[in-house]
């Protein structure tokens, strides 16, 4: 697979300054406008990303981070009947190891229990650390 291009300054300010929000168990019944209209409650969204594919995540980044805790305070959020996500702090993903070989898990970079896929602690033993996380199962309290 091709390396992945750098996220924007814009994504990589909001992680670090703790006002990005990781979305999982996101079904493709719940839109963007669905998010925004139920996270702009919290506080005034700066942007809010679904990746395409219906990969069963989504960020939402806000103004100010005392808003971003907030909504992690809470893990799990009903944006709609019947429909509810899971919230967690983002996070960067590691940088990978260039070793080449099997030597190139990163799962030091977090902590045990992270596999990269942007929220520290997620999917338990649930996935392999070093081959990337499950969407569906992943559980942002590291359990």
């Amino acid at each position: 697979a091709a390396p992945r291009a750098p996220p924007p300054s814009t994504v990589t300010a909001s992680v670090q300054s703790g006002c990005r929000v990781f979305l999982t168990k996101v079904t493709s019944e719940v839109t963007r406008a669905d998010l925004q209209a139920y996270f702009c409650r919290f506080g005034e969204l700066s942007d809010c990303y679904v990746p395409p594919g219906n990969k069963g995540i989504a960020f939402v980044s806000y103004k100010d981070p005392n808003n971003a805790s907030s909504v992690v305070a809470n893990q799990q959020h009903e944006v709609k009947p019947g429909q509810t996500v899971i919230a967690a702090p983002a996070f960067d993903r590691p940088t990978p190891n260039k070793g080449g070989g099997k030597g190139g898990c990163a799962v030091a970079a977090c902590g045990p229990g992270c596999c990269g896929c942007g929220a520290c602690g997620c999917c338990g033993g649930c996935c392999d650390p070093c081959g990337g996380c499950c969407a569906g199962c992943c559980d942002p309290c590291g359990g």
